[in-house]
């Protein structure tokens, strides 16, 4: 450790420019080794003893520039926080070299003097900074090599002279002064901003898009893209002021109608994604006023769906709903079936999950001879629950309105399956056997005009399985026990092709209910 400041001026005339270029070139290894061991010592001092530039002068700034990338994390390790130090330092690095002030000017993010910070920490003492006669005298230099060096390859390297545009410091020599200059810096920034958006840097492409926005506030692209940054990064507010920006410039500069669509378009994707669906209709609404496409109108879809979704969800109220269900009972009792009917649908709509009230409704539709429609709510109230045999009775009386017996009865059959000793169910199983016997030459002809049931029967097992149950009806009880033959069977069933065969299983509940 150098203990102290005469101590280290004699070991730092090591860095003799000549003497540090042959060693570098006889032991490149050796002189890293070597400058890194004198920077550490002289950070020491810079932290400890607030010793004079000189040191830095004659140390800090040869270390860091003959071994970047090496040497530059430890150069930077104890400058993270903000000191008043280390922004002198950059500064008189500047000031004393101005061929190799582009090393200096690529500032990391963890310190104090990067884009993101710089206005924070400099804001009292930029201006004198970049009006001091010292660092305009660098200015020629940085122009010529345009500042373009990311140092080691690192994207997070942000230009000095960024910040300073960032900050709209105009008097900072690097801004461009002309119209033609600042548009050019825009290009070039909004150029940098796309390469970043294209590799996801979006914090990046912020930063340049920014840049832009502010060299030339009159491009409503540089306002779009900000907002499409700020989108991908869930800054939704940000993305949505970038996009109202953009939607001013485009009405001051009469810009053509698919720029100013794409405007609205992400308005709306900025605020669907914050949850505002209303305000975001509104904004595809404009959109496809402006250029109708499908991808507008699909995204407009979807955030009607969702509102209509939310408010459905908001009105759902239980309570209420068993109010109307009741007072829909009592109209239904009384004869008053269309009454009955807008009851029992505003219960839907208050709990759209309860099977009960479209059963309800159901029957309310079989009275007023809409079938179809009955037959659609029984089948919702079974989706509901496949347990509920009121709907499959209702449904089953609606089918036997619209003339389809033999379906009726496969219905019928359902509902005995999940209760066995429902009446209605029997009841209605046993009428419809009765009053389903056409002629059954004319079963027969319609049944084979069906390249199914032709499939079915030429099936050699079905066939055999069909001769069996001539001469033993109870076998079917078996071979109904097998998945594959059953779906056949009652393919045959509904055909009409087997119907005496079922007549064994319905007298059969009939004598378990007591007919």
């Amino acid at each position: 450790m150098i203990e102290n400041f005469n101590e280290a001026e004699e070991k730092l005339k090591w860095f003799d420019e000549e003497e540090f270029g042959r060693m570098e070139e006889d032991n490149h290894e050796e002189s890293i080794d070597k400058s890194q061991m004198l920077g550490q010592d002289v950070i020491e001092i810079i932290k400890n003893k607030n010793i004079s530039f000189r040191v830095f002068e004659k140390v800090g700034l040869p270390y860091s520039l003959r071994n970047m990338p090496e040497a530059k994390t430890d150069l930077y390790r104890d400058w993270s926080t903000p000191k008043p130090i280390p922004k002198d330092l950059y500064k008189h690095a500047i000031r004393l070299h101005t061929d190799y002030s582009w090393y200096w000017v690529l500032l990391p993010n963890d310190t104090p003097f990067s884009a993101y910070e710089c206005e924070k920490s400099c804001s009292s003492n930029y201006e004198e900074f970049f009006s001091s006669a010292w660092y305009t005298e660098a200015v020629p230099q940085l122009k010529k090599e345009k500042m373009q060096w990311p140092v080691g390859g690192e994207s997070r390297s942000i230009l000095l002279s960024e910040a300073c545009v960032g900050m709209n410091c105009y008097s900072c020599p690097l801004s461009p002064s002309t119209a033609d200059e600042r548009e050019e810096s825009a290009t070039r920034a909004k150029e940098s901003g796309n390469e970043a958006y294209r590799r996801r840097d979006f914090t990046s492409a912020i930063h340049y898009y920014k840049r832009a926005v502010g060299l030339n506030p009159k491009e409503m692209n540089h306002f779009s893209n900000l907002a499409a940054a700020y989108l991908e990064c869930g800054q939704y507010e940000e993305s949505i002021e970038a996009c109202t920006q953009a939607i001013k410039a485009g009405r001051s500069f009469k810009a053509d109608y698919k720029r100013m669509a794409k405007i609205y378009a992400r308005l709306g994707k900025a605020r669907k994604r914050q949850g505002a669906l209303t305000h975001a209709r509104s904004a595809y609404q404009d959109a496809l006023i402006q250029y109708r496409i499908p991808e507008y109108q699909m995204a407009l879809n979807e955030v009607e769906i969702e509102i209509k979704k939310k408010e459905e969800e908001a009105y759902i109220d239980p309570e209420k709903a068993e109010q109307e269900r009741s007072q829909g009972n009592l109209l239904f009792s009384s004869g008053d079936f269309t009454s009955a009917l807008k009851h029992y649908s505003e219960a839907i709509r208050r709990s759209p999950h309860d099977s009960r009230l479209y059963s309800n409704r159901a029957a309310c539709y079989t009275k007023l001879m809409s079938f179809d429609l009955a037959i659609k709510d029984c089948e919702k109230s079974i989706e509901l629950d496949s347990s509920f045999v009121k709907a499959y009775l209702r449904m089953a009386n609606a089918l036997r309105g619209m003339g389809k017996i033999t379906q009726a009865m496969a219905i019928y059959e359902k509902a005995i399956e999940i209760d066995s000793n429902c009446d209605e169910a029997i009841e209605g199983y046993k009428n419809c056997s009765i009053q389903n016997i056409p002629d059954p030459e004319e079963i027969k002809r319609q049944a084979m005009n069906d390249p199914e049931i032709q499939q079915i029967l030429k099936d050699p097992s079905i066939r055999l399985i069909l001769q069996q149950m001539q001469t033993d009806p109870s076998s079917a009880r078996e071979y109904l026990k097998n998945p594959i033959i059953s779906s056949k069977f009652m393919k045959l069933r509904e055909a009409g092709l087997i119907t005496i065969s079922y007549k064994y299983d319905c007298s059969r509940f009939f004598t378990q209910s007591g007919s």
